[in-house]
């Protein structure tokens, strides 16, 4: 029995998980990569106080071996996970142990990944190591079938390794003995991991996420719009930490498209339903191609069941045909809905043999709709053929209507519409008692000390969060135009007021713009929108801005007719009295009544037009407000200022140690296409004046799922060369460079490709010239405040730090590990400087959860790919994504004069 083709993320899931386990326990021998090293006992800077952390403490047998098995098909080399991921995965384990009897007590205490990876601390075999192969029979999936037959699997059981938990305490050390374990210690971290989750993963009617250490109930979901639901769970993770091995648990939210008739989920996703003017005739009329993309965006590769017969199978949403009753397809005349064609098993079988092959010639053809097939073969009427089919993986075709839709077909967070995201918060957001109340709860409903299968590992963990040493920082002094009254501004629980403010440097003279009004004149008239911009401009002004021309051109844009709209405006920008030289726009304002159009007017200002002109969007409801409109222009005019070459405030260079007028921050990130999109990722490059806080980027496509940047040296060569040149060549002595995005599993290799293309790139400047660099690279954990110690990793030089002040629910602080320092630092100053480059932000007074260089990478990112591609994933200046970004770094470079923080 042939298996189906796994998705194509399922392999890239798992060897993320794998190469995580290996980043908990990378030392310098394990890895060949000289890691910077803790210069000290950690930072002293700050007010101290005892946290409690979301962590677990474990204690574990000093010596204990552990046997790691691995499965798979011996026929087709198919391994057994991808069979998995198909066919329920507690069918097969739980078959396993059913059908062979002298497995079943020894399986009652193994940890089984859902792959390829069986731990057990005791022995499969009596003879310990080498194969064995069992039969494993499950149920046809169609019962009432003719001729339906059980389906048999041979499952091959191999010995891959014994290890011993003595290894964890060697490599805990510290000594160089120890670190000869890591690979071992990593290995015996992932299997006692595998085996805490294991019965949560087979658990009836939850949904796993986040690499499986994220768990969902079911039946937990809160609508948020649209058909997605935000399901609760939580999070559960072994790692190692200096004080030893823990478990991490946490709250987990995330939103899936709700379970049901595909017909149903159809509508709410395109809008069909409620007051929606179609909700009357239900499905009457197709989907447009607006709605098309939006269905191929959302549901892809989701898991689709046949409602119309007995039948179990399970099928993956490949994209969507023509309407049922137009849709045709060929069968021969027996009625098969095509040739029959022997299985792969089958042919390399007759292959083995020497015997002919068994592909059958092709039988008379004819052509029959969907529609048509479905009255004849089951005798079902459609009740929407005018709606389009669906494609599964396979070519075959199914009416909406007679499908539905399986648990756990998630939603990526930045396709939440606004709405959506806003809801969510909602659902999810838990201060920090009551945070740390339903942890404690989930760690009391886990039952460690009861749980047959961790006490067969002799595992014991604390009922208890574990304490740790926190600091809290004194926050960096914000510094604003000596022209206003207020030049330093009191900062308080991470945030400042810009009342009595002006902006450090003010924008280039504003004579040349426009507005663009997508919004109907009843309900937003010519009046309104003229005394909105006199708000606006009276807020600019106050900030120091130069507005010579007060009098912007505003113009009616129609949605439907947008770009010619948008040209319009510019054409009277420049045709004007007030531009007796046709300057081109300056600034082109859209007012949007609907945010999903934000891409298009933003798309359409930087890669449509002759020149890229920047752009600031406003939503029609924020204009409407009866309250608050000077804070939002106020808010606003910080984001025109940067888009007009201007700077809103800078860090008072005291508070940024160790960095000088001959420093250069650079910022960097890669993208990675949510699957089962495209396969190429997005990765930029930012860099900082740490003299004036101006940026400049780059960006480049590489191929997907590459963690490494992998133009990086033609990028930070780009950026060093302008850098040198706005110093009228003098060269920065010191880089530091942050990282975004990098897994514990890759620190090595990242680190190792950016470092010698950061160098290279120096190089390339000049010979001789080799500049100090720092690279700090980020990612996310669930600590709390300026932690130090007891948390943090045993080797690498880390912190973890809550910059910023939350707004709703609990803050989560972000993780930094210095994996090169050639200048210096302490913890203090690194930690300082990192935290005084959060209140850097420029278009929020106050500070951010994520380093600005970081997090404009991010935004850079983001911003990038939504010009380069269309919402259904296509390029939008030609087939290849490649070129589509090319050319927006070439139009940004050609055109002159775009502000480095175009993307804001």
């Amino acid at each position: 029995m042939a298996a189906p083709a796994p998705p194509a993320q399922s392999t890239d899931v798992m060897e993320s998980f794998n190469r995580d386990f290996a980043g908990f326990t990378i030392t310098e021998f394990q890895s060949g990569t000289k890691f910077a090293k803790r210069p000290d006992n950690g930072g002293s800077l700050g007010r101290k106080l005892n946290v409690l952390t979301n962590c677990y403490q474990i204690k574990f047998p000093p010596q204990m071996d552990i046997h790691h098995y691995g499965s798979r098909r011996p026929e087709d080399l198919m391994w057994l996970s991808l069979l998995l991921r198909f066919l329920v995965p507690e069918e097969i384990w739980r078959a396993l142990g059913e059908q062979q009897a002298q497995l079943q007590a020894i399986l009652a205490a193994a940890g089984y990944d859902g792959r390829k990876s069986v731990f057990v601390p005791v022995r499969l075999f009596p003879w310990g190591t080498g194969s064995q192969t069992f039969v494993v029979t499950l149920p046809p999936h169609n019962t009432d079938a003719p001729n339906a037959r059980p389906r048999e699997f041979n499952v091959k059981i191999s010995h891959a390794n014994t290890l011993n938990t003595s290894v964890i305490n060697q490599w805990l050390s510290r000594t160089p003995q120890g670190q000869q374990h890591g690979d071992l210690v990593s290995t015996v971290i992932q299997g006692m991991d595998v085996m805490v989750r294991h019965d949560e993963f087979l658990r009836p009617g939850v949904i796993t996420g986040g690499q499986g250490r994220k768990f969902f109930a079911g039946n937990s979901g809160q609508g948020i719009g649209g058909g997605v639901d935000v399901l609760s769970g939580f999070f559960q993770s072994i790692r190692p930490t200096a004080n030893g091995l823990v478990v991490n648990l946490d709250t987990a939210y995330s939103p899936f498209i709700r379970a049901g008739s595909l017909l149903d989920v159809c509508f709410a996703i395109v809008g069909r339903g409620g007051n929606h003017p179609q909700a009357a005739q239900g499905a009457s009329g197709p989907f447009n191609h607006r709605e098309i993309k939006q269905l191929n965006l959302v549901l892809k590769g989701a898991r689709v069941r046949v409602t119309h017969r007995t039948n179990t199978k399970e099928f993956i949403i490949a994209g969507f045909g023509d309407s049922a009753n137009r849709h045709t397809f060929q069968r021969d005349q027996s009625g098969a809905r095509r040739p029959a064609q022997p299985s792969v098993v089958a042919v390399a079988a007759a292959a083995a043999a020497g015997q002919a092959s068994l592909v059958r010639g092709a039988a008379p053809q004819e052509s029959v709709t969907v529609a048509s097939y479905f009255k004849e073969k089951y005798n079902k009427r459609l009740e929407h053929p005018d709606l389009q089919v669906v494609e599964v993986r396979g070519r075959e075709f199914f009416p909406l209507e007679c499908l539905e839709l399986l648990p756990g077909t998630g939603v990526p967070p930045t396709r939440l519409s606004s709405d959506q995201a806003s809801a969510m918060i909602k659902v999810a957001a838990r201060k920090p008692d009551e945070r740390k109340q339903l942890i404690d709860q989930q760690r009391k409903k886990i039952a460690y000390e009861t749980n047959h299968r961790v006490q067969s590992w002799e595992l014991n963990t604390s009922p208890s969060m574990m304490q740790v040493e926190a600091r809290v920082l004194p926050p960096p002094r914000v510094q604003y135009s000596t022209q206003g009254k207020m030049k330093t501004p009191r900062v308080a629980s991470g945030q400042w007021n810009l009342v009595d403010t002006k902006f450090i440097t003010p924008n280039k003279p504003l004579k040349h713009w426009a507005v663009v009004a997508f919004a109907d004149e009843r309900i937003l008239p010519l009046g309104h929108i003229q005394r909105f911009m006199e708000v606006l401009i009276g807020q600019m002004k106050q900030r120091g801005m130069v507005v010579p021309n007060e009098r912007p051109i505003i113009k009616r844009g129609n949605m439907a007719n947008r770009f010619p709209s948008i040209q319009d405006a510019c054409r009277d920008v420049v045709v004007n009295d007030k531009n007796p030289r046709k300057e081109p726009p300056q600034l082109l304002i859209f007012i949007l009544s609907d945010h999903k159009t934000y891409d298009d007017v933003k798309r359409d200002a930087m890669m449509s037009l002759p020149a890229p002109v920047p752009s600031q969007a406003l939503l029609l409801k924020n204009i409407l407000k009866d309250r608050g409109v000077d804070q939002y222009c106020g808010n606003v005019s910080m984001k025109i200022n940067v888009k007009l070459h201007g700077s809103n405030w800078k860090i008072d260079p005291a508070d940024l140690p160790k960095v000088s007028e001959k420093t250069v921050i650079f910022g960097a990130d890669v993208t990675h296409p949510p699957a089962p999109r495209g396969s190429e990722a997005i990765a930029p490059s930012i860099a900082c004046d740490s003299g004036t806080s101006k940026y400049s980027s780059q960006i480049r496509t590489q191929e997907g799922r590459q963690e490494p940047i992998a133009e990086l040296a033609d990028m930070i060569t780009i950026l060093l060369r302008g850098w040198i040149a706005n110093k009228k060549g003098q060269k920065p002595d010191n880089i530091v460079f942050y990282r975004d995005g990098v897994s514990e599993g890759q620190y090595s290799i990242v680190v190792d490709v950016e470092i010698r293309a950061i160098k290279k790139a120096a190089r390339d400047i000049d010979a001789k010239w080799n500049p100090k660099l720092t690279y700090i690279a980020r990612s996310s954990s669930s600590f709390e405040s300026v932690v130090d110690k007891g948390v943090t990793h045993p080797y690498l030089w880390d912190f973890y730090l809550q910059a910023h002040a939350g707004l709703v629910g609990t803050c989560r602080p972000t993780h930094y590990i210095a994996l090169l320092d050639e200048a210096g630092f302490t913890s203090d100053t690194i930690q300082k400087l990192t935290n005084s480059l959060c209140y850097s932000f420029e278009r929020a007074t106050r500070s951010v959860s994520l380093v600005p260089p970081c997090y404009y990478a991010d935004i850079c990112c983001t911003k990038a790919r939504s010009y380069a591609y269309l919402d259904d994933g296509a390029s939008t200046v030609s087939g290849q994504s490649d070129t589509s970004t090319r050319a927006i770094q070439d139009k940004l470079e050609r055109a002159g004069g775009v502000p480095g923080l175009w993307f804001l």
